[in-house]
C-alpha cells in the first residue's frame, strides 16, 4: 500500500481517530490526496451522536469548477432532534441476533 501511496503522490490527511470505542480511538476511515493539492483542503471532524464513527468533512478550498448545464438531483436527510431520536428507537427495536452471528 506504501509503494501505491508513494508512487502516486498521496497522502494521508486524516489524523485524528474515526472511530471511538471502549474509550479508545483508532484511525479507520482515511482520505488520501495528491500532495500537491493539500494546500487547498481541509478535513475536519464530525460527530453527529449516531455512530461510533467520526465523520470527515472535506473542504476543497479555491477550487475552480466548471459551470455544467446539466441538472443533477440530489437526496438529502435532515438530521435534527427529531430524526436522530427516531433513529435511535429504531436501532433500540432492531432484533440484533442474526446480525451479530454471520460474522463468527
Amino acid at each position: 500500500m506504501e509503494i501505491i501511496i508513494t508512487t502516486f503522490n498521496l497522502t494521508q490527511v486524516v489524523t485524528f481517530p474515526t472511530r471511538i470505542c471502549n474509550n479508545k480511538g483508532t484511525l479507520i476511515d482515511n482520505i488520501f490526496l495528491d500532495k500537491a493539492k493539500l494546500n487547498n483542503v481541509t478535513v475536519n471532524a464530525l460527530d453527529n451522536g449516531l455512530s461510533d464513527h467520526i465523520a470527515q468533512i472535506l473542504t476543497l478550498l479555491n477550487m475552480k469548477v466548471p459551470i455544467s448545464k446539466q441538472t443533477y438531483t440530489r437526496k438529502t436527510r435532515v438530521m435534527d432532534v427529531e430524526s436522530r431520536n427516531n433513529f435511535q428507537s429504531y436501532l433500540r427495536e432492531e432484533v440484533w441476533n442474526g446480525v451479530m452471528t454471520l460474522g463468527m
